[in-house]
């Protein structure tokens, strides 16, 4: 594989897959009910190499010619954040080495994992460079921890405390009150008013909404599509009594209106 610059990797001969599995927020719960039921410790880390190293090489760049060998190439030490591969090549080599360590995944998800040994069950959960460790004492978290520091660079969080946008204490009780602080600060210059209840009452939206021009230039700077996938994540992780809502909303961001907004 000859990698001088990213543009010339074609699809289909240098590369197939370059997406990169993250555990689902829903699957995610499961554990966490587990370790509130059993009192399970429940840890973080934060995996450093992120994208890691692969049989990456390059043409010699200009400039640095080594004289004689201009025909030999040259191989990257780690892999780039900006090639194609890189987040797939650090999922599959973190899944390899859970996998190594006798962690197998669980049925519903490919970044959930379990091991058991001597009837202890641990459980891990990926979601790109966030790593969680369920076990049950901190012995065993700190047993798993050390394993995993001797094949990555790693940062040791300690228990959980918030995680993708989400706070979460030992009970388990999961807010996310920072996360909508900022989203209504993002969106505040767009907001014209605040109300109690999750939509205006009597709303009747519709296709034909806008149903000018000038309706549909006043929208185009209001960034709908942004809020509605904000709001989606809020509805998926902990709201999911504004489900109904939410689907309403979502069927106009091709073309939505100022009703809609």
């Amino acid at each position: 594989m000859v990698v001088q610059n990213i543009q010339i990797r074609k699809h289909g001969i240098d590369y197939n897959k370059i997406f990169s599995p993250v555990i689902r927020i829903n699957v995610l719960g499961l554990p966490l009910a587990i370790a509130v039921l059993l009192d399970l410790e429940i840890h973080q880390m934060d995996v450093k190499t992120a994208f890691i190293n692969r049989g990456f090489y390059m043409t010699q760049p200009k400039g640095f010619l080594i004289a004689r060998k201009e025909n030999l190439v040259c191989k990257l030490l780690k892999s780039l954040c900006g090639l194609k591969l890189a987040r797939r090549v650090r999922y599959k080599t973190l899944s390899a080495i859970l996998e190594s360590l006798d962690f197998h995944k669980i049925i519903k998800d490919s970044c959930g994992f379990k091991r058991t040994v001597n009837d202890v069950t641990y459980y891990t959960a990926v979601y790109v460079d966030d790593l969680w460790i369920i076990a049950l004492t901190p012995a065993l978290v700190g047993e798993l921890k050390s394993t995993l520091k001797k094949r990555f660079s790693v940062t040791d969080l300690g228990e959980v405390k918030y995680s993708l946008f989400n706070a979460i204490n030992k009970t388990i009780f999961i807010h996310q009150h920072k996360n909508t602080a900022k989203f209504l600060d993002r969106f505040s210059d767009y907001i014209p008013y605040l109300i109690a209840t999750p939509a205006e009452r009597n709303a009747n939206l519709s296709v034909s909404m806008p149903s000018s021009e000038a309706e549909k230039d006043a929208m185009k700077d209001i960034p709908y599509r942004q809020a509605v996938g904000s709001i989606m994540y809020l509805m998926v992780s902990t709201r999911p009594d504004i489900a109904c809502y939410m689907r309403e909303v979502s069927q106009f961001i091709a073309n939505p209106g100022i009703e809609h907004w």
